[in-house]
């Protein structure tokens, strides 16, 4: 069986090392010095001022919304084509999404119609980097910036990824990245929160730990979001294999497309803009012919190997049914999307037999 992701974890002893240490302090959670090294660790790598360690991208997305303040009932501009998360941390703060089509190149949001979306009833921009590829950067924190609009990317996929040759942290006013089990660097389950505001990083170190600092008094509305050691721990390691990781996923991708040239008629795979480097998470084809995404699935099921149709736009699931709007691109890119595994639990040989398949049905069909 060829799983669609798998994480890439250190040598066991190494990690129990720092497990023996943890049990001897007995020191489990509460920003602890495993968590703090591994916010220093983020930090560095992403080139950011801030970062605060949290359990998991979700409620690091919900206690970023909440830290910028928005007004109640306001839209934030989000693409639908994204994990259900992304539109969770709107709901749960008691704002509206308000869906922006994406580009069917990148998958990531159409700059356009996100320009065309923004009113007055606008209180942020939510934009994600869709398979840790970036999106528009320049362009999108210009349109944040001429209408004074927060700008929080959903980076889930993205720790490590580059635009321009420069991390993307850089750009807009928060990043919220993913460290689960699918992810480059795993925590296990976890996420950071990284930010160039002195201002925004002190307000979410209160909303991640249930709004007070010390003194049991609460100054905000916050929840539990800390990091456990022990995840702390097992990200340090990780983190040390990042760029290895990267470049072996990014040998699988061009093993993958190697494989596949004489059959580029039939498909195409997501712009990466010169100066950029995703992570690699999953080899995307967006086939030109719908069935085509569907009898490639099948039969890698028969064949042992798992894929995804990858997003469900949130707009086509039932709590945001009623938030739907003209999103064409969106709504084509599903019918004909597919990721097929790519991860450092794979060999050459594993992406061959893939494109074997591939080949295949494309033959057939």
């Amino acid at each position: 069986m060829i799983r669609i992701s798998c994480p890439a974890l250190p040598d066991l002893d190494e990690y129990v090392h720092n497990l023996e240490d943890i049990w001897e302090n007995r020191m489990l959670s509460n920003f602890g010095p495993y968590a703090q090294r591994f916010e220093e660790k983020v930090r560095n790598i992403s080139r950011a001022k801030y970062c605060m360690a949290v359990a998991n991208c979700d409620l690091g997305l919900i206690i970023t919304l909440k830290a910028f303040n928005l007004k109640p009932g306001s839209e934030v501009l989000v693409p639908s084509f994204t994990f259900n998360s992304t539109g969770n941390a709107i709901l749960w703060n008691g704002l509206k999404p308000r869906f922006v089509d994406i580009d069917t190149g990148t998958l990531n949001v159409d700059t356009d119609d996100l320009q065309s979306k923004i009113s007055s009833k606008t209180s942020a921009i939510l934009a994600t980097n869709t398979f840790g590829n970036p999106c528009d950067m320049v362009n999108i924190v210009m349109l944040a910036r001429d209408n004074h609009l927060p700008l929080i990317f959903d980076s889930a996929h993205a720790f490590g990824s580059i635009y321009r040759d420069i991390p993307i942290a850089h750009f807009g006013d928060a990043h919220v990245f993913s460290f689960a089990a699918t992810k480059v660097v795993t925590t296990g389950e976890g996420g950071a929160i990284v930010t160039p505001h002195k201002w925004l990083a002190d307000r979410i170190k209160y909303l991640r730990g249930y709004g007070f600092q010390g003194d049991y008094n609460s100054k905000y509305l916050g929840l539990n979001a800390k990091m456990s050691e022990i995840a702390a721990a097992l990200g340090l390691h990780t983190l040390d294999n990042l760029s290895t990781n990267i470049e072996y996923r990014e040998k699988l991708y061009m093993r993958y497309r190697t494989n596949l040239m004489t059959y580029s008629e039939h498909f195409y795979y997501p712009l990466i803009q010169s100066g950029s480097r995703p992570t690699y998470p999953y080899f995307t084809i967006i086939f030109n012919r719908p069935h085509h995404s569907r009898l490639v699935a099948a039969l890698l099921k028969k064949s042992g190997v798992e894929t995804k149709r990858y997003y469900l736009p949130l707009h086509k699931s039932n709590i945001f049914r009623k938030y739907k709007g003209p999103l064409s691109s969106t709504n084509w890119i599903y019918q004909r999307i597919l990721n097929l595994p790519q991860h450092t639990e794979m060999t050459l040989d594993d992406v061959d037999r893939i494109s074997a398949v591939v080949r295949r049905v494309l033959d057939a069909h």
